[in-house]
């Protein structure tokens, strides 16, 4: 990809996985689209939210629901060196605006001069909002007893507060981030090693097996026995 593109898309019900060379914004209009990344494992993406995929992430996706996303497609060559993470954003007053700029712009040809501003001040945007200490903390941290007033103190936020931002931020609640933490590293271990469900529930922060099947169950629809022998 040479031009930056940017157009209004839906998307189907079936899942879909790939990457691309190119960057991509996605902002949610209408509806809603599941979408797993390695940084925000399954979440789903809401209107009045946007979510940047840099250049060569692999995702899975599917819609719940009818929808309509704006997408800009961004050469790498406009990205710089600082975009390299995914980033979820909701749509404030000034992404939000972006959002209604980018929007206007939908469907101008590839030679369009009035898109590259545009990409320049996202990029400026998104290089600046690096993944938060508290989230950082957890991704090292999610096998130890994890509180909301301790993740909360990280970004001397109040804890009613932070469950608030932290949702807008991620698009679930802490407990709902850890626990697909948790299942996320359960799921390693039951492919990498012979383990019994029971060490791997201690190994990733349950203090009993019964709390690692009813989470394993929740986010993945099955028991962690019943995944491990998917395996084989």
């Amino acid at each position: 990809m040479n031009a930056i593109q940017c157009e209004t898309r839906t998307y189907e019900r079936e899942y879909n996985t790939h990457d691309h060379s190119y960057g991509q914004m996605l902002f949610a209009l209408h509806g809603a689209m599941e979408i797993q990344t390695p940084v925000y494992d399954t979440f789903q993406l809401e209107a009045n939210f946007g979510l940047y995929l840099p250049p060569h992430v692999n995702h899975r996706f599917r819609a719940v629901a009818r929808n309509e996303f704006l997408v800009v497609d961004i050469p790498a060559r406009f990205l710089g060196d600082a975009v390299t993470t995914e980033q979820h954003v909701a749509l404030d007053e000034t992404w939000g605006a972006l959002c209604h700029l980018f929007r206007g712009e939908a469907y101008q040809p590839a030679s369009s001069q009035s898109l590259r501003p545009l990409v320049d001040y996202l990029t400026s945007k998104l290089a600046k909002k690096t993944l938060p200490a508290s989230i950082h903390y957890m991704k090292q941290h999610f096998s130890e007893p994890l509180s909301l007033e301790t993740l909360a103190a990280i970004e001397h936020y109040h804890p009613a507060y932070y469950s608030s931002w932290f949702k807008g931020y991620t698009g679930m609640s802490p407990s709902e981030y850890l626990q697909k933490l948790r299942v996320k590293a359960a799921k390693r271990l039951l492919g990498e090693t012979t383990w019994s469900v029971a060490r791997i529930s201690i190994e990733v922060g349950y203090t009993h097996p019964s709390g690692l099947v009813r989470a394993f169950t929740k986010v993945e629809g099955m028991t962690p026995s019943a995944y491990r022998n998917t395996l084989h």
